[in-house]
């Protein structure tokens, strides 16, 4: 499952330490924006992989292209010496109550205009809208 291409671009770019900063990545079924940052998180500037305008033709959602790159994103992140993955400015409903889900499951930590919510409970059942004004729209996940 997943987009092949996509999977192997990101897998590169994150083995790649001369590779740029940043970039987009193309697949055959959507395409993401990814970028290598220095972040402070947990009380410390840390490296991570980012994740952002992430966009999956609409044929293929639904069909786990996403999971596959989160699992693809984290792994090769926690084995080239990242602390984790970042991703930045959910703006689809959808995909919001996933990493929701993910919190509570305790895989994400929620973050709040770039700082990581210790007790995101407040928040857990807001409206969409809600977390986006709030700022509350961005999730990490660690090593």
């Amino acid at each position: 499952m997943g987009d092949k291409l996509l999977n192997e671009n990101l897998k590169a770019f994150i083995e790649d330490s001369m590779s740029a900063r940043n970039t987009h990545l193309y697949g055959n079924t959507g395409r993401v924006y990814v970028r290598k940052s220095m972040r402070y998180v947990g009380g410390k500037m840390s490296k991570l992989i980012d994740l952002a305008n992430i966009s999956i033709d609409e044929q293929y959602q639904g069909q786990g292209i996403y999971k596959s790159l989160e699992k693809i994103a984290h792994t090769e992140a926690c084995k080239n010496n990242f602390a984790g993955i970042y991703v930045e400015s959910v703006l689809n409903p959808q995909f919001i109550k996933y990493f929701i889900r993910g919190v509570k499951k305790g895989d994400w930590k929620m973050v709040k205009n770039n700082r990581i919510l210790s007790d995101p409970s407040e928040y857990l059942d807001e409206s969409f809208e809600t977390l986006v004004l709030e700022g509350c729209n961005s999730f990490f996940k660690t090593c």
